[in-house]
């Protein structure tokens, strides 16, 4: 019976080329509109979903008055990180963190790269639960002149070598020694750079950084709270 039911199927559809064409070209083009509008949802809806304390995770945001308005805005002092975590309860660790998009010129072997990154405290890895392929979050960051790199960054620079111990040179001058290398960073993440460097390094070229006050504010601060 099924034999038959395909027969005269068939038998229509020659029967009515253009009209069965137009049909299964509609059909084609709403299942593939579909599955694109389905993909472009589920993208969105996933954004930084890889954090596993992504429901925890708060970014500090600012506001201030100026011509009758309340302007609100990312950045905050630099004080604010370490108040917090003394002050509030429920604050698992805080962190400061600068974007470095500009980018900065990594040199390995007379071979350099413009790469785009973050000054960033120590705590920020933890906060947002990178995977680490070499070393740990909890000492990736601890040294005055370290670095951690994303797994591609590791193979241009080093190609098939291990990273961990290599040293790199930033902008022609500042010497870093790799002591983590992550995962490459999904594209719904809404951080995106290829290394990471210590935020004491930023104070440390930026001198104008250690006697600022609340009123100045050029980073953001994230804070991630118990449950």
């Amino acid at each position: 019976m099924i034999r038959n039911y395909i027969k005269t199927a068939w038998r229509n559809i020659k029967k009515h080329a253009s009209f069965s064409l137009i049909n299964a070209g509609g059909l084609t083009l709403g299942i593939a509109s579909c599955l694109l509008l389905l993909l472009y949802v589920s993208y969105h809806l996933n954004f930084d979903h890889q954090f596993k304390n992504l429901n925890n995770i708060y970014l500090v945001e600012n506001n201030q008055p100026g011509d009758g308005k309340i302007y609100t805005f990312a950045a905050t002092p630099k004080q604010a990180a370490f108040s917090i975590k003394e002050e509030i309860p429920g604050v698992v660790q805080t962190a400061r963190v600068i974007s470095y998009n500009a980018g900065g010129l990594l040199t390995y072997n007379n071979n350099s790269f413009k790469k785009a990154g973050l000054f960033a405290d120590p705590a920020y890895v933890s906060i947002f639960s990178y995977h680490f392929i070499e070393g740990s979050a909890a000492s990736a960051l601890t040294r005055p002149n370290s670095i951690v790199i994303t797994k591609d960054l590791a193979k241009t620079l080093f190609g098939s070598d291990n990273a961990i111990g290599k040293t790199v040179t930033r902008n022609n001058k500042s010497p870093l020694l790799v002591t983590g290398v992550i995962d490459n960073l999904p594209a719904n993440a809404s951080f995106q750079f290829e290394f990471i460097i210590p935020w004491t390094l930023f104070e440390a070229e930026n001198t104008w950084t250690k006697d600022v006050g609340w009123g100045s504010n050029y980073g953001r601060t994230f804070v991630q709270l118990k449950d």
